[in-house]
C-alpha cells in the first residue's frame, strides 16, 4: 500500500502498520520482548487529537536576543490533547517476543 507521501507502507488486510522506535525492547532471562499497540484513529469513535477554540494553534513568543550568539530566541507554544471516544479503540499487547 502507498502512503500519503508516496512511499510503500506495511499493511495487514489493508490496515496500515506503523512502527515506532521508542518502544523499549526488554530482556528478561534471555527472552527479548516488546509491546504492540492497536489504535483506531478517527473522530467518530476512535482516538483523535483536540485543541481548544479561539486560542488554538501554534503560538510563537519572542524571548529576545541570545547573549553569547548572534541570534534571537523564540518559545513555541501549542496546547493540545487526546480524546478517546470508545474504550474499544485502543489496546496494548505486552511481552511479545522479538528477535
Amino acid at each position: 500500500m502507498m502512503s500519503n507521501f508516496g512511499r510503500p507502507m506495511l499493511t495487514h488486510n489493508g490496515v496500515p502498520i506503523l512502527t515506532n522506535d521508542f518502544f523499549p525492547i526488554l530482556d528478561n532471562a534471555g527472552v527479548k520482548s516488546s509491546s504492540i499497540v492497536a489504535a483506531r484513529l478517527n473522530e467518530t469513535d476512535g482516538l483523535h487529537g483536540i485543541f481548544g477554540g479561539a486560542s488554538a494553534g501554534v503560538r510563537m513568543e519572542k524571548i529576545g536576543t541570545i547573549q553569547n550568539k548572534d541570534a534571537i530566541r523564540y518559545r513555541v507554544k501549542w496546547y493540545t490533547g487526546l480524546a478517546l471516544k470508545s474504550t474499544k479503540s485502543l489496546a496494548t499487547l505486552d511481552k511479545v517476543r522479538v528477535g
